[in-house]
């Protein structure tokens, strides 16, 4: 199936399941997608995937920054937890990222009870681990040979 006929029919079934008179949005009934892989996830680190698979399941737990609206013709980057699209220097050498308030993590005993909100330090943090040689991270190479000073 073509990415373009497989986002087609995910946007058809979501709002099939909000439309009444459908029939799958019953009152009791869970909503459930199902995709079988051809292979097994191998993880969910960002920094340490390599696989497709895990992949697509990672981009679906974390939220990214940009975000590629596929439908656009041609493609095109949308913020996804920005305010907007990122401040380019001049020089091409510096990016300001400004995180949208209010995206807040799931709750998790690290955050010791407390409601955490998304900050931009937070994805600084999953870069440098991307950069960090303890992760042996597959994404170093690509994001060294964009010019990525770590």
């Amino acid at each position: 199936m073509s990415r373009r006929r497989f986002l087609r029919t995910t946007a058809a079934l979501s709002a099939s399941a909000v439309l009444p008179g459908t029939g799958l949005a019953q009152p009791g009934v869970q909503k459930i997608f199902r995709w079988a892989f051809n292979a097994a996830e191998t993880g969910f680190d960002p920094a340490q995937i390599s696989d497709l698979y895990s992949g697509y399941i990672v981009a679906n737990i974390f939220d990214s920054p940009l975000q590629y609206d596929f439908l656009a013709r041609p493609a095109i980057l949308r913020p996804r937890t920005l305010v907007a699209l990122p401040e380019i220097s001049s020089d091409f050498r510096t990016y300001t990222l400004r995180v949208r308030p209010g995206i807040f993590f799931q709750d998790d005993p690290a955050f010791k009870g407390k409601r955490r909100e998304l900050t931009a330090a937070d994805h600084v943090y999953a870069m440098k681990r991307v950069f960090d040689p303890r992760w042996k991270s597959p994404q170093f190479t690509s994001m060294e040979k964009y010019g990525m000073a770590g």
